[in-house]
């Protein structure tokens, strides 16, 4: 029996949860069953690591750009129509507003037969105009009624999309994003001495793109309060992007360079996680976010922004404390409060290890990505 063939198709290869799960489902499904491709614009920082996946035919596409551009955009319509039309692909996998947009108008442009869209989080949010998020959100409805499945990581996300129109309930397959659940688990944590602060200080962290979605500016005035009242603390930010002048100049503004360490992109999440006492994200609008299920899994209780799916992993009072998007003074009382009480915070990591059931896991993930191409496959004729 001849291969099914998958080709996935991202905006840009970027430092994120989406683009790091997408790399890690095309690496690892099954070979024998499926003739695997990603193709993704160029530029992004997991671009090498794309390079060098096993067995999968990899392409990047100049046309193919994050920001909004008649010129581009129409050439990247086009240019994908050719592109599914030569390789044929049995099934094409969206990920991201643009891709999503255009590579699923122009699959089905190229007589593609199965076609599929997985939503991180939608590209519309609150912090946009009520106009920009009436055309994004009539975007999503049009393209949606041309794909087969809607993937979503998040109940929240399918809700949202359902109360705009986007799609039909049973157009949506909730497939979380996955971790290693143990690997996080398994890893030597940094000492604080190790990361330039004193010896046994006590650390706060947040991981993620240095972007407005993810409001640093915020955990930078949330670290300024905290240090205020606590001498023995110090703060890490793992991420890098656009807004990090302005984040080095508001901590050197508020006196902090010496307790806030900024560690751009690192490959050393794993052993950075484990050693914080506070896990915290400042989000105004996520999907599911990568960072926090790996706080979890490595056993830190979290303070973060109630927004979109991060509520469905963490209880108020159990695993950690939420807040509304811009409570800089909420958050920050609950992370001092965290850091002054050793019991409350032991019992909520052990709380936040027992939220990542097997439907986090990453494995688990690429299984039921895999479980829903054969249920797309078995309901159309002569494609195997």
């Amino acid at each position: 029996m001849s291969k099914i063939k998958v080709l996935h198709l991202i905006t840009r290869l970027d430092f994120g949860g989406a683009q790091l799960n997408t790399l890690y489902t095309v690496e690892n499904l099954d070979q024998r069953r499926y003739e695997v491709a990603l193709f993704t614009g160029r530029g992004g920082e997991l671009s090498d690591r794309a390079r060098k996946l096993r067995g999968v035919r990899v392409g990047f596409l100049p046309y193919l750009k994050h920001a909004i551009s008649p010129y581009y955009d129409i050439q990247a319509f086009f240019r994908l129509k050719q592109l599914f039309k030569d390789l044929r692909p049995h099934i094409v996998h969206t990920h991201s507003s643009k891709a999503g947009i255009l590579g699923r108008l122009a699959a089905r442009a190229a007589g593609v037969p199965l076609v599929v869209h997985t939503v991180h989080g939608w590209g519309m949010h609150p912090f946009q105009s009520a106009l920009v998020r009436k055309f994004y959100a009539w975007l999503e409805r049009f393209v949606a009624r041309r794909s087969d499945a809607l993937v979503a990581v998040a109940r929240e996300n399918i809700e949202y999309g359902l109360s705009l129109g986007i799609g039909a309930a049973g157009d949506y397959t909730l497939i979380r994003s996955g971790i290693g659940r143990d690997e996080y688990r398994t890893k030597t944590p940094f000492k604080p001495e190790q990361l330039g602060f004193p010896r046994g200080c006590k650390l706060v962290g947040m991981v993620g793109p240095l972007k407005q979605q993810k409001a640093p500016l915020d955990f930078v005035r949330l670290a300024a309060r905290v240090i205020a009242k606590n001498a023995d603390c110090g703060f890490v930010l793992a991420g890098d992007g656009r807004m990090r002048p302005r984040i080095e100049k508001l901590v050197r503004k508020l006196g902090m360079s010496e307790r806030f360490l900024l560690l751009g992109w690192s490959r050393d999440v794993p052993r950075i996680l484990p050693a914080l006492s506070v896990f915290v994200l400042t989000s105004r609008w996520e999907g599911l976010p990568r960072s926090l299920l790996q706080a979890l899994g490595a056993g830190v209780p979290a303070v973060v922004t109630a927004v979109n799916g991060i509520p469905e992993v963490i209880k108020n009072g159990a695993n950690g404390y939420l807040y509304q998007p811009g409570d800089i003074s909420g958050m920050s009382r609950a992370v001092a409060k965290l850091l002054a009480a050793d019991k409350l915070r032991r019992r909520l990591g052990r709380e936040a290890r027992k939220t990542l059931t097997r439907e986090f896991d990453i494995d688990e993930m690429v299984r039921r990505i895999d479980g829903l191409y054969q249920k797309l496959l078995n309901t159309k004729r002569g494609i195997r």
